[in-house]
């Protein structure tokens, strides 16, 4: 009998002022890669930007993602990720949510970004 849910090995998402809200997946089959938006800010207690992670399926590891994460106008409040979308034809994910900057960039963002994979850019 094959397994249809398997136990990630990997770290712990935690949030320095919330409860943990894991909000939307995303999966990227080209790179084997699972993107997570939500309510956190840490992983394994190590504080990232809020609201995006990325879990690495050859690596096994749970890391910050590579595009940063996501905060209001005030740099200080975390932003939450609610959906998210992975484009496989155009290598492109798309997140949505109560943020109104990229922490990568600070650039003003209001509720929906595009992440290029291959450029490593928001546009």
């Amino acid at each position: 009998i094959d397994q249809v849910w398997l136990p990630l090995p990997v770290g712990q998402i935690t949030c320095s002022w919330c409860t943990v809200t894991i909000l939307a997946l995303a999966w990227d089959s080209e790179r084997r890669q699972l993107h997570v938006a939500g309510k956190f800010n840490a992983i394994d207690g190590s504080n990232i930007p809020a609201g995006l992670a990325v879990y690495h399926q050859d690596t096994g590891h749970l890391v910050a993602h590579p595009g940063g994460g996501l905060t209001m106008r005030n740099v200080t409040q975390d932003g939450v990720g609610t959906a998210a979308q992975f484009d496989q034809e155009n290598g492109v994910l798309y997140v949505m949510g109560a943020f109104e900057r990229l922490t990568a960039t600070n650039e003003e963002c209001l509720g929906l970004a595009a992440y290029e994979i291959k450029t490593g850019s928001w546009t």
